[in-house]
């Protein structure tokens, strides 16, 4: 059984508030349904009075039919009889009225009216009614005048004629039957209030059981799996196999299965990563000291030595910078971009300049960005990320032999965000490193260390963009960068 802080807390929860609403839709409901329900029960009150002053009709006149046949009696009683005539006349006659609970009593045959049972001295009609008008809009109109008023108005009500054109007429206080709608109408509002208040709490019930519980179960397991991911008793078991419930049970506990396997894998590639940094430090000091030793080697004035040397402090300085950029990528923890209007052309430039193309005239740098773009973004990150594509393009044509050699970095403005091209004109990546050409470590046949791309992919998506491959063949290689505009990315 939920316990009531249980309850209270799930009153303020969305199923809490769906039950409020059902609850005030449920009165709603019943209001709609309260006003013609009040207009009918006057209309009935009112009918029944009718008949009542039928029988009070009636009676009066069996009453006059007994006193004709008294005076039909022995001469000597007359004068006694005419004596007491008048008295229990009207004794029987206020009897009548008040039982009936009306003050006054006529008929109707067609168009002669006569009066029956005549009330009290100086009634003063203030409203007639027509119980033939029975419009449905009318009897809201008239029970609505009935409910605001005060009660003080007397009515003449004229019943429906029969088929041979016989009707009742009355006139009775307004009073007595504001008094019963009154009571009415308590009746009928205390019933919708515990039909509405039962109704919810049921319907709080199932949604409890069938929402609120297995819910809250969900977000109890996410916050003790999120406290010890690694620990496998954690991970929610599945109780529901059909419906939503169960397609989010089944969603969350494969999610939790793989989360809790990358951390493993991550747990074991940091520890990996962390003897590799040892190894690493300890080989780039290594190789460091042959380094300096190929260098004395090189000075050696024997053919096969001079021959051999330069290929053997090329594949020194290879392992070191990789030493290097190993060590430098596993520390390095990108910041966030400070994004500020830069000016691409000018980035462009400051990339041609880094690249240092002096020792090879024959690469030919095009900047065709257009003169005095400006894009939204982080200049540091980009100038890296321009740096990196344009260096393997670079690492590419001066292996390429014969034929033009062209990097070229072009932008436009494309649809929700800025689109930049960085082309070569080499002869293309395999496929088997096209299919993995973002991932760290994995050379793009160009020398490198297999870290560059990975960089410019981690740089591109910090801005919320992408970077993909366009082209790469025999006639070159391309690189698309989207970097989406601000508006773009907060839309999202």
């Amino acid at each position: 059984m939920p316990t009531l802080r249980t309850i209270f807390a799930g009153l303020q929860s969305l199923s809490g508030r769906l039950v409020l609403l059902a609850i005030a839709y449920v009165l709603v409901a019943q209001f709609i349904i309260y006003v013609p329900t009040i207009a009918l029960y006057r209309y009935d009150w009112l009918q029944q009075r009718a008949e009542s002053a039928l029988l009070a009709a009636l009676a009066r006149e069996a009453t006059l039919e007994y006193s004709e046949r008294l005076a039909e009696q022995d001469i000597e009683d007359i004068l006694y009889l005419t004596q007491i005539e008048g008295e229990v006349s009207e004794d029987i006659k206020d009897r009548i009225l008040d039982t009936a609970g009306i003050q006054a009593v006529a008929v109707r045959q067609n168009s002669i009216r006569q009066l029956i049972l005549q009330g009290p001295p100086g009634l003063r009609i203030d409203t007639s009614i027509d119980l033939a008008n029975d419009d449905f809009f009318t009897l809201i109109a008239a029970a609505w005048t009935t409910m605001t008023g005060d009660g003080s108005r007397l009515l003449n009500v004229l019943d429906k004629p029969d088929a041979n054109g016989f009707s009742v007429e009355y006139t009775v206080s307004e009073a007595p039957l504001r008094a019963a709608m009154l009571r009415q109408s308590g009746t009928i509002w205390i019933v919708a209030v515990i039909i509405s208040i039962v109704s919810g709490l049921l319907l709080f019930a199932t949604i409890f059981r069938l929402l609120v519980r297995p819910m809250h179960r969900i977000t109890s397991n996410m916050i003790a799996f999120g406290e010890a991911p690694q620990d496998a008793g954690r991970i929610l078991e599945q109780r529901h196999y059909i419906g939503e419930l169960g397609q989010a049970e089944r969603a969350l506990s494969e999610l939790q299965y793989d989360v809790r396997a990358a951390l493993k894998q991550k747990t074991r590639l940091a520890a990996l990563g962390e003897a590799v940094s040892k190894i690493n430090h300890d080989l780039r000091n290594m190789l460091t000291t042959a380094q300096l030793l190929t260098d004395r080697i090189a000075m050696s004035e024997d053919p096969t030595v001079q021959k051999a040397a330069p290929r053997l402090v090329t594949a020194i300085d290879r392992a070191v910078n990789l030493s290097t950029n190993v060590l430098k990528y596993g520390r390095e923890d990108a910041a966030e971009p400070s994004r500020s209007h830069i000016d691409l052309s000018a980035i462009v430039w400051d990339v041609d300049a880094g690249l240092d193309l002096h020792d090879d005239p024959s690469i030919e740098f095009i900047n065709a960005v257009p003169a005095g773009m400006v894009i939204f973004a982080d200049a540091e990150h980009m100038f890296r990320i321009l740096m990196n594509l344009t260096r393997n393009a670079a690492s590419a044509l001066r292996s390429k032999q014969g034929g033009p050699k062209k990097i070229t970095i072009s932008a436009r403005t494309g649809d929700g965000a800025w689109d930049i091209r960085v082309s070569d004109t080499g002869t293309g990546l395999p496929q088997p490193v096209q299919d993995s050409l973002f991932q760290a470590f994995v050379n793009s046949s160009t020398g490198g260390s297999g870290l560059g791309l990975a960089i410019a992919a981690e740089l591109t998506r910090a801005h919320g963009g992408e970077i993909e491959l366009t082209r790469s063949g025999e006639d070159g290689t391309e690189f698309l960068i989207t970097i989406p505009f601000p508006e773009a990315m907060s839309g999202a």
